[in-house]
């Protein structure tokens, strides 16, 4: 009786050990993951950052802050707008030829007839301009904020911000365009143009100041910030500055 020759297995191709072994540790690995974050245990493969709740609520402000929380338009028609009418231009041009010393609104006032003497506007009369100046005023954060500038009250959910001072962040002056607005455009050179802009900037930021620009930026300010925390989940939100 002939007895049945047994074939003989064809050991598996190194290869096929070699990804059968790769996905067995991978398994492994993925199990000990899944149960080290079950049990809290710190994952040598990630690595975390701890960020304190206070720095969140600082970044979370100074984007916020960013905004300008008020823009006022102040429109001035040149020079009239500007000319104080208690100084007589002839006689403030004799005082300048005799050399006699001029206060610092004088000297503004003599620049400002000159500007218009060049531009063809006379002071006197009906001929003018108009200046459009764009202010913005609101939260202005420093980049490096001291740490208690946010104290957080977990056991309450409040928090409690430092705010700095409110000041006019942006002034923006424009000459009008003629296509836009029905007005001469003021030709002046440009050594004018920077000092007309130094006194119309310094004009209608005192009218933007009298009109309570910054106490408005204050009041928007707080609301914006205060919405925005109250939306990521505190229950009161508090200001001191």
């Amino acid at each position: 009786m002939k007895s049945k020759k047994h074939k003989k297995r064809r050991p598996l191709p190194l290869r096929m050990i070699l990804i059968l072994l790769i996905l067995i540790a991978a398994a492994v690995i993925i199990l000990l993951l899944q149960r080290g974050f079950e049990l809290g245990i710190p994952n040598p493969f990630v690595r975390t950052e701890k960020t304190a709740a206070s720095d969140l609520v600082l970044k979370q402000v100074r984007d916020i802050s960013r905004l300008n929380t008020i823009e006022f338009i102040y429109k001035s028609v040149f020079p009239h707008d500007l000319i104080d009418s208690s100084i007589d231009p002839a006689n403030l041009m004799r005082r300048y030829k005799n050399h006699e010393t001029l206060s610092l609104k004088e000297l503004e006032m003599l620049a400002l007839f000159g500007i218009a003497a060049e531009a063809g506007i006379d002071p006197g009369g009906t001929s003018f301009a108009v200046v459009t100046v764009r202010i913005k005023a609101g939260f202005d954060f420093p980049e490096n904020l001291p740490e208690d500038s946010v104290k957080i009250d977990a056991e309450n959910n409040a928090v409690e911000i430092s705010l700095p001072p409110v000041n006019i962040t942006e002034v923006i002056i424009e000459d009008a365009d003629s296509s836009v607005y029905e007005y001469p455009d003021l030709d002046v050179s440009p050594e004018q143009w920077k000092t007309l802009t130094s006194i119309l900037s310094k004009a209608a930021q005192a009218e933007a100041q009298r009109r309570g620009i910054l106490a408005e930026a204050e009041l928007r300010g707080k609301q914006i910030i205060e919405r925005l925390l109250l939306s990521s989940g505190y229950g009161t939100v508090t200001f001191s500055n």
